[in-house]
């Protein structure tokens, strides 16, 4: 939420988390955020398929349009009935309902997996990449990637000074 209102506002990020935890400066963050971009919606805690097209549907009726788009942030943490986000399964029910939503709705669904496994080359000095590495869809096995329309990698250097991205399936 912090980050979304920094962005909206062309503010710094640690300006805002100030303001998010004085209750004055809170109510005064929102004052300052309504009407900057009405169209934008933070909904927080997990969500199923069903709840996400609920979301998009009243959207739609409320602003006369659906959404351009919808981030879902984080994968792992959208619900599947009878499903877990380690098991194979739950990709592979969910990102063809994300999929098939977002052509019904014509909206853009992005949906992030954080992974920090190998990383590419040099694993045994880095074994788990920490975000800073080029990811091979091999590192990814297991994660969805099978199922996803789209992959794309982002990583930075060690200095967090640069991010860099790439393209790991392009399906279109």
């Amino acid at each position: 939420v912090a980050r979304m209102a920094a962005l909206a506002m062309g503010d710094k990020i640690n300006n805002v988390y100030d303001a998010l935890r004085d209750d004055d400066e809170r109510m005064d963050l929102s004052a300052r955020l309504a009407g900057v971009h009405p169209g934008l919606a933070v909904v927080t805690g997990a969500k199923t398929p069903e709840n996400i097209r609920a979301y998009i549907e009243a959207h739609t009726e409320f602003l006369g349009m659906a959404p351009p788009i919808v981030i879902i942030d984080n994968l792992m943490d959208t619900r599947v009935a009878g499903k877990h986000h380690q098991e194979m399964g739950f990709y592979a029910e969910l990102l063809p309902t994300l999929k098939q939503m977002a052509l019904e709705l014509n909206v853009c669904v992005i949906a992030l997996h954080h992974v920090t496994r190998a990383g590419g080359e040099g694993r045994n000095q880095n074994p788990h990449g920490l975000g800073t590495r080029s990811l091979k869809m091999t590192d990814l096995r297991w994660s969805g990637e099978a199922e996803a329309e789209h992959v794309i990698g982002i990583y930075h250097n060690v200095q967090q000074t640069e991010m860099f991205v790439q393209i790991l399936k392009q399906r279109d």
